[in-house]
């Protein structure tokens, strides 16, 4: 499966850490050997002879990162098909698929959630990663990652999607200042797509949704960057959990 040349692409997944089936008791004693690869469960292992809290949190931030990169290897490849180990975690912040695509992970948690994305990008890009505020939100620049979480107050599937993108819009028109501006549509993989004034935007778009928890995240102008260039680009974070 060789990776399309210049194919940027991204995923993100956020898990409700006090949400009862993110419990260890309520999973078979097997859950980790079907989900995991030999040297995760191996980290985990070492991991829960110290702190077992630690591995709980551990097992769920590879979970997300398996889940998050998922949804950025079907953006490229729609057909995957979804094999918890064939998505490895190498080492500090990447993962691989079937060892041959490389995604960079980034993770942010509080007490009550963890939230991962995984980026495929150009290895010439570098990301920083910012916290940002009502009152100290910075101009849009091309190859800004905006990321919204906020609870969805429901715990029905479908409710729970129709918030996720209700937070996306209201981000974005806080940055464009226009209502009912944007729109979001589905493929036939379930893909969703950013479109504008009826118009697809080059702006890929990705939701997660779990527990009393919500994700989404837009990768402003994705498609304009140049792959062989060295870039600065951010990771834009707005958290209300109010």
């Amino acid at each position: 499966m060789p990776i399309l040349p210049d194919a940027t692409s991204l995923g993100n997944d956020i898990i409700d850490i006090q949400s009862a089936d993110s419990q260890l008791s309520t999973y078979h004693p097997r859950f980790a050997q079907r989900v995991f690869t030999l040297r995760e469960q191996s980290l985990l292992e070492d991991i829960s002879l110290r702190d077992i809290h630690r591995a709980n949190r551990q097992l769920w931030r590879l979970w997300s990162y398996k889940e998050a990169a998922y949804k950025a290897v079907t953006r490229i490849y729609p057909e995957t098909p979804f094999l918890h180990r064939q998505f490895g975690y190498v080492s500090g912040r990447f993962l691989t698929y079937k060892d041959k695509i490389r995604l960079r992970l980034y993770s942010r948690s509080q007490k009550n959630f963890i939230h991962s994305l995984a980026i495929h990008s150009s290895p010439q890009w570098r990301f920083q990663t910012t916290v940002e505020t009502p009152k100290l939100q910075s101009k849009l620049v091309d190859g800004d990652i905006l990321v919204w979480i906020a609870p969805v107050g429901t715990n029905q599937a479908s409710a729970a999607s129709r918030a996720v993108r209700r937070i996306l819009l209201r981000g974005l028109q806080r940055y464009f200042h226009q209502e009912n501006f944007f729109e979001v549509c589905s493929d036939a993989f379930r893909i969703p797509h950013l479109f504008a004034a009826g118009q697809k935007t080059d702006h890929y778009i990705s939701f997660s949704h779990h527990g009393r928890f919500a994700a989404a995240v837009c990768w402003y102008r994705a498609k304009s960057l140049a792959w062989k260039e060295p870039l600065d680009l951010r990771i834009r974070y707005h958290v209300d959990l109010g």
